[in-house]
């Protein structure tokens, strides 16, 4: 009797500890699985680094949806740089690229041999749905036909929920690397739309930011559907003065501004027969109308305007073809870089559609068009609205109401001619900061640390 007793008070003590113990484990799943992401993985390289310096590679593993951390998870490359310092500063720098869909990877060389590792680490993040990320929302050039449909369809038919892949997420991803990589404070570094990414991780994620550059900025406010053809109308501009204001140059193309919107109304009328090849489309171009001749002229507006870059040849090609001379088109097209693999193209529409075109006002784009007839009609976005329009994805809040105010320490570079990101709006982005350093580029386009060596 005292045996059964002693049997059934193990029992029920055995009893207690088990029922205890899946008590704790039920209590404890969520948290466990909310500890597995975010979380860094070191992996081999997905693509070929420079032997020197020191170079890791990895993943961050990341909620695809922040508002759901136990649910699946997504995989963002990663590169870190290491110093070649015995004793670098404790705060790296961290790139994050543009596009949005742009390749941060392609960035390894230029960071690895730059003055930036001589002091501290260089961190690149590839943004979710990216070139290599898992998954990636990578389409060919050619799906962009019929209004992106057939990229659409890949992205649908591998099950990809494109309403976890915008700017919204991409900011959260941002702390979630510096959280994962146990950095206390590090210093950012954004180009064009990565400029664009940073101004709202600084407003929505202050904490652990030292220092943050901003190349070819706008605010986060800015639609760029609403304020299409107006960039390129105030580069030509800046141009147009700049000739004017050369005696070189204001002396052999005294009328350029008047000979290029003559050439481009003529050009619409009685389109030219040319045999160049279009970069884009790989394919021979029979006709050049004014149209595609502006195509040209905004792509070239993205690098210097200077030899032997082809703005640095616009003037000449202008006058060229006012006097109808078209055998200057061929080196000056050939020059210019092809669209097909500059972005991770699903990413870069899956953005744009649900973060800016969803808040476009159809009165200001049409507004754009009366405002300059001297286009003859051209926009830059018009496709880009048509796929959005055909894609129907939802709009994402807007993440700041008004321009982002900061007290943190922030560089701000412009080019003298971008028409994406223009010098105007960047300073205007730089009167919001308390503590920002503003500088122009002369001769610079788009992105002008990648060209300049002042910058």
């Amino acid at each position: 009797m005292s045996t059964a007793r002693q049997i059934l008070k193990r029992l029920l003590v055995l009893t207690i500890c088990v029922l205890a113990l899946l008590c704790l484990s039920s209590a404890s799943s969520p948290t466990h699985a909310q500890a597995d992401a975010p979380r860094f993985e070191p992996s081999e390289c997905p693509m070929e680094v420079p032997a020197e310096p020191s170079i890791d590679c990895g993943y961050l593993i990341a909620p695809e949806d922040y508002g759901d951390p136990a649910g699946s998870t997504i995989r963002l490359p990663v590169i870190v740089i290491h110093s070649r310092s015995e004793s670098p500063a404790p705060d790296p720098l961290l790139f994050v690229a543009g596009g949005p869909g742009e390749n941060a990877l392609s960035f390894v060389r230029p960071f690895a041999s730059s003055p930036y590792v001589e002091s501290r680490d260089v961190v690149i993040l590839q943004p979710r749905g990216g070139l290599y990320a898992e998954p990636s929302l990578d389409c060919e050039y050619a799906q962009l036909a019929d209004q992106g449909q057939p990229c659409l369809k890949s992205l649908l038919d591998r099950g990809i929920d494109l309403t976890h892949y915008n700017t919204q997420a991409m900011v959260a991803d941002l702390d979630a690397l510096r959280q994962a990589l146990d950095y206390n404070t590090w210093n950012l570094y954004g180009e064009s739309y990565g400029s664009r990414l940073l101004l709202l991780h600084m407003f929505q994620y202050p904490e652990g930011i030292r220092s943050v550059v901003l190349d070819s900025a706008a605010q986060p406010t800015v639609n760029k559907f609403e304020e299409d053809p107006a960039y390129l109308v105030r580069a030509l501009k800046a141009l147009f003065d700049d000739c004017a204001a050369d005696p070189g140059c204001a002396a052999v193309y005294p009328e350029l501004e008047t000979q290029l919107y003559a050439l481009i109304d003529r050009l619409n009328t009685e389109p030219v027969t040319v045999d160049v090849y279009d970069n884009t489309t790989g394919q021979p171009v029979a006709v050049v109308d004014g149209d595609r001749l502006l195509d040209w002229i905004n792509w070239a507006f993205y690098q210097p305007a200077s030899p032997a870059h082809p703005l640095g040849y616009l003037p000449l090609l202008i006058d060229q073809l006012d006097s109808g001379n078209t055998d200057l088109l061929l080196p000056w097209v050939a020059e210019q870089r092809s669209w097909d693999g500059i972005l991770t193209w699903g990413l870069y529409f899956a953005t744009v559609c649900q973060d800016q075109f969803p808040n476009t006002d159809s009165d200001a784009i049409a507004a754009q068009a009366v405002a300059h007839p001297e286009l003859g009609g051209w926009q830059n976005f018009a496709y880009e609205r048509a796929l959005c329009e055909a894609w129907t994805l939802p709009g994402t809040r807007r993440m700041a109401a008004g321009p982002v105010e900061s007290d943190i320490p922030t560089l701000i570079l412009a080019g003298h001619y971008d028409h994406v990101t223009p010098a105007a709006g960047a300073r205007a982005v730089a009167t919001s900061l308390d503590n920002s350093y503003f500088y122009e580029l002369p001769g610079m386009g788009h992105f002008p640390s990648a060209y300049s060596p002042c910058a």
